[in-house]
């Protein structure tokens, strides 16, 4: 009797590219060194592997943050792990089929969901509003390759917080996605706090809407696979939101004092425009404007001081809004339209000699405009009707507001 070839297990996985070591690095891990023999022996290595290069998301109740660089993290490149055929060590090799993750797709739906007049805001709430949305674009980024598009995430809740990492998208096949399911035991989000490092959750749509995970039932698709924390080190780090990124905070958490200037055209997922009255009613020596692209918002400064402030939508990819310091060169109340795109263009305030300027428009919470800068209408008509023509126009990657009252501080790029 001929004996049966077991099939060989491997792993093929859509990771970002920020996650591999360059070309010039040597790759050592502790699960390189041990023999591997199923899927979840291959996934103790990629995890080792990934979760400690990862960039991190923090989530609080009205508020998203991230320490890495979405344009980078958002190229994905196929890694596969296998058993290498006569030693039964992990090999690993990246591949170079690419692929595309829509991270400002996934920024979109958690901005949505947060907005839910049933949103809570929990922890374990908002892990789930994030998977659901990696799920949804994920499906996209692995079309075209073969296997069931399933995440991979970490996940570490604190009180108030949700701490995430993507790892990449596993293209998965039924025997791993069974063989992985009989390894790990059911739980939900509240339980996942004890998770190790070689431990994770497989979630499935039941547990998505909240009615926890259904155990042992191989049909349903997964949504995701969830990692503990990276190492005991990491889990006892506190939350904090992280800075050093140009696109840091996604959903403002501006607590400044101010009169909020109520937007009915359009349901923010931004801060909404704020005004000073007391910094208004001043005789002003200079008058600029200061646009952020760093956060999406654009100042109105009297002798350096906050007047106004609303959120904006910039330019993206490669129409990005250009940097520099102009002038406001024509102002057009109504009755502007695009010759390009065919839409009006209400509160038209002209940037320089350029094609592109200040008016009404869409604010999804990022960059999405084709260069011009995007307001709510009531925005758009409040700078209009007090910034005249020849009013300075800062465009800067980043800056640190002053208080409404504080010391003249000028934008520099």
């Amino acid at each position: 009797m001929h004996a049966v070839a077991t099939p060989a297990v491997s792993l093929t996985i859509l990771v970002p590219r920020t996650l591999l070591p360059t070309e010039g690095d040597e790759l050592v891990l502790t699960s390189q060194e041990q023999r591997v023999g199923n899927s979840t022996d291959l996934f103790n290595v990629f995890q080792e592997l990934a979760a400690t290069r990862a960039a991190t998301f923090v989530m609080h109740h009205d508020d998203v943050s991230y320490d890495g660089d979405l344009d980078d993290d958002s190229t994905l490149q196929l890694l596969t792990i296998s058993p290498e055929p006569e030693s039964h060590l992990p090999l690993i090799e990246a591949r170079p089929a690419m692929s595309h993750f829509d991270w400002a797709g996934v920024i979109r739906e958690v901005g949505h969901a947060m907005l839910n007049e049933h949103f809570l805001g929990t922890p374990d709430e908002l892990a789930r509003v994030f998977s659901e949305a990696v799920r949804e674009v994920s499906s996209i980024a692995a079309a075209g390759f073969k296997g069931e598009a399933v995440p991979l995430i970490t996940v570490k809740l604190e009180e108030g917080a949700a701490k995430i990492s993507f790892l990449g998208i596993w293209l998965a096949d039924g025997p791993s996605i069974e063989e992985v399911r009989r390894s790990v035991p059911g739980a939900s989000w509240q339980e996942s706090t004890g998770l190790g490092q070689s431990s994770c959750l497989l979630l499935d749509a039941a547990e998505v809407e909240g009615r926890g995970l259904k155990e042992a039932v191989l049909s349903a698709a997964l949504l995701a696979m969830v990692f503990g924390s990276a190492t005991s080190a990491q889990a006892a780090d506190p939350i904090t939101k992280p800075t050093n990124s140009r696109l840091a905070s996604f959903f403002g958490g501006d607590s400044r004092p101010g009169d909020v200037l109520p937007v009915k055209s359009q349901k923010l997922v931004q801060d909404a425009p704020r005004v000073y009255k007391e910094v208004m009613a001043r005789q002003h020596s200079d008058l600029r404007i200061v646009i952020v692209i760093g956060q999406q918002r654009a100042y109105m400064l009297k002798d350096g001081a906050i007047a106004f402030e609303t959120p904006i939508s910039s330019g993206r990819g490669a129409r990005m809004t250009k940097r520099g310091t102009f002038t406001i060169t024509e102002k057009v109340r109504s009755g502007k339209m695009s010759t390009i795109y065919k839409c009006p263009l209400p509160g038209w305030m002209r940037i320089g000699e350029m094609p592109i300027g200040m008016h009404e428009g869409e604010l999804p919470g990022y960059p999405a405009s084709h260069g011009c800068v995007r307001m709510p209408i009531e925005s758009a008509h409040f700078i209009f009707d007090n910034a005249p023509k020849g009013t300075t126009v800062q465009i800067v990657d980043n800056w640190a507001p002053p208080a409404a009252a504080g010391h003249q501080v000028i934008a520099s790029n």
